[in-house]
């Protein structure tokens, strides 16, 4: 039978992905959190032709762990509450936000009002100030930025196993940061494509419901004596 995992005082509650995300508790603080742990080599599934996959894991999640530890109570980056470094196998606990990439909830929760510019231009704005947050504080984000939204649905940038960790805050970093916004903007033309395509969904609806109504048989008039 296999040995249950020591984090501390943090109690699993839930497995979310086998042996590297778990939904966590703790006496100390209201509410579930998130525990991300490096993976044992039993259950990594990205593979490396350059390193032990296991060795890989730990420093990918020690990078995280040390990029999250510049960052202090920021509203659009993933919260750090708790960390060991040290472990076999390094794992850190950060505040609980909605399952998968902001791109899988356009479609399926956001009603089409959010979706209109001037809103996720704010949004998009606010993610550009989190990276200027970051870069500021010695990280830069690989070209590939996931966004996550928190319980208030908040756009949240997680995910630093691949960024860039610098000291030299004098090194010219002028294009990654560059790339950086790019991509942000490259999200918000993902998020027009969902705009248009939500009011065509929402166009179709109200023809269907029209094509109804017309389609039902009209009420016989009822006559008035005079």
């Amino acid at each position: 039978m296999r040995q249950k995992q020591q984090f501390g005082a943090w109690e699993v509650e839930e497995i979310i992905k086998q042996d590297r995300v778990f939904v966590v508790s703790h006496p100390d603080y209201e509410g579930e959190y998130v525990l991300k742990k490096a993976p044992d080599r039993g259950h990594i599934r990205l593979v490396s032709k350059h390193e032990d996959p296991e060795i890989r894991s730990i420093r990918l999640m020690r990078k995280e762990i040390r990029a999250l530890r510049r960052v202090t109570d920021h509203p659009n980056i993933i919260n750090m509450i708790d960390y060991n470094l040290e472990a076999e196998y390094p794992w850190h606990v950060t505040e609980r936000i909605k399952p998968g990439i902001f791109n899988n909830h356009i479609f399926r929760d956001w009603p089409l009002e959010r979706l209109e510019p001037d809103y996720i231009d704010s949004k998009i704005n606010d993610l550009i100030k989190a990276c200027g947050y970051l870069h500021s504080k010695g990280i830069l984000l690989n070209a590939d930025i996931e966004i996550y939204l928190d319980e208030d649905d908040n756009f949240v940038i997680g995910d630093f196993e691949f960024c860039k960790i610098w000291d030299n805050h004098h090194l010219d970093t002028s294009k990654d940061m560059l790339i950086m916004v790019h991509q942000l903007m490259t999200f918000k033309g993902f998020i027009e494509a969902a705009r248009i395509q939500k009011r065509k969904e929402l166009g179709r609806q109200r023809e269907v419901e029209e094509a109804h109504r017309q389609a039902q048989p009209s009420a016989p008039r009822r006559l008035v004596k005079e």
